[in-house]
């Protein structure tokens, strides 16, 4: 009883209001959903009827570039966030207790590769579809997405355990730069400067190697990593925390300069320091070489911009010039977050 009346004491809501916020959610979901289907479709229609050479290609290069990307961006996200991580008073009460941490550590492991793995799977799914790909093919791509993405997060929790980074970032940097080749394929093929033939049938058979290669790392490295799971150190499961923890906040408010500013901040926490630069020149001239040394120091929002000046050409590429503003503008914001 007395918990009964505490709990209705701090109750910031009523079980009618959270009936009615979650028949919103659920609206919402549903109306949002209704429109990337029928988005899917027309893409699909418009691009079944494209049989020129840039349209060919776009088929079996975009997916590629699409699964590259995904790729990259979840070895990034695993270097940010973890991907095993901790909150600040679970790093405060519980790590330095007598007690294993495998135990407290093990279901996260499983829901980052699970999270993973199921976004993936949709991402994959998603573009394969509006690049007008066969049924099969969008299984192939999207299985290949999905278990390539849980295999590199595997991955990335077995050398989180060992204090690496080097490995994943080579890894990262490699596959980011084999998707921007597909990219610039794509849209040198629908500038007729070379020609590409059989894409269409090579590409989900490498996708279902991907795959294969995904279900091998996730369940070797992830077994891997479960044993290691003692050997992390708590202020390397606090960070990504909270890291998660304000970047949230910074979501809920839509806020993504502060989105910006958070993850900025945690590489440069990360570096640590850096060395010093002499300036050069004088008056204006210092001002615009002082930054020129700042992008020579940090040229990663410059490299997603320029690849974000790629991405119209190649959705135009495959005939979806309806999708190409919306999508643009997505990955032009992407970019502009590092």
């Amino acid at each position: 009883l007395l918990m009964k009346d505490w709990r209705r004491g701090r109750a910031t809501k009523t079980l009618l209001q959270a009936i009615s916020d979650a028949y919103v959610a659920i609206f919402a979901l549903l109306v949002v959903g209704a429109m990337i289907i029928s988005a899917i479709v027309q893409a699909q229609t418009a691009v079944a009827g494209c049989n020129s050479p840039s349209c060919v290609a776009g088929r079996g290069l975009v997916p590629w570039a699409a699964l590259a990307g995904a790729l990259a961006f979840t070895l990034a996200a695993s270097l940010i966030f973890g991907p095993v991580l901790a909150s600040t008073a679970e790093g405060f009460w519980l790590m330095d207790a007598p007690i294993e941490r495998r135990r407290l550590l093990a279901r996260r492991l499983w829901l980052a590769i699970g999270a993973g793995m199921v976004l993936g799977i949709i991402f994959g799914a998603v573009v394969a579809a509006l690049t007008g790909s066969s049924p099969i093919a969008v299984v192939a791509w999207a299985l290949g997405t999905g278990f390539g993405s849980a295999g590199l997060i595997s991955i990335a929790a077995l050398e989180q355990t060992y204090e690496r980074r080097w490995l994943l970032r080579t890894v990262q940097w490699l596959i980011g730069l084999s998707g921007i080749a597909a990219l610039l394929v794509v849209v040198s093929t629908a500038a007729n400067w070379f020609s590409i033939q059989g894409l269409d049938a090579l590409g989900p058979e490498l996708a279902w190697v991907v795959a294969g290669v995904g279900v091998g790392l996730m369940v070797i490295a992830g077994v891997l990593a479960y044993r290691n799971l003692n050997n992390i150190r708590r202020q390397r499961l606090t960070s990504g925390g909270s890291l998660l923890s304000g970047m949230r906040g910074a979501m809920f408010a839509l806020d993504f300069g502060l989105v910006r500013d958070i993850l900025v901040e945690s590489e440069a926490a990360n570096r640590g320091h850096v060395r010093a630069t002499r300036g050069v020149g004088k008056g204006l001239a210092a001002l615009i070489m002082r930054d020129v040394q700042r992008l020579w120091r940090y040229p990663r929002p410059l490299l997603f911009w320029l690849i974000s000046m790629v991405v119209p050409y190649a959705i135009s590429a495959l005939g979806l010039a309806i999708l190409n503003a919306p999508l643009s503008a997505a990955v032009l914001m992407t970019a502009l977050i590092p």
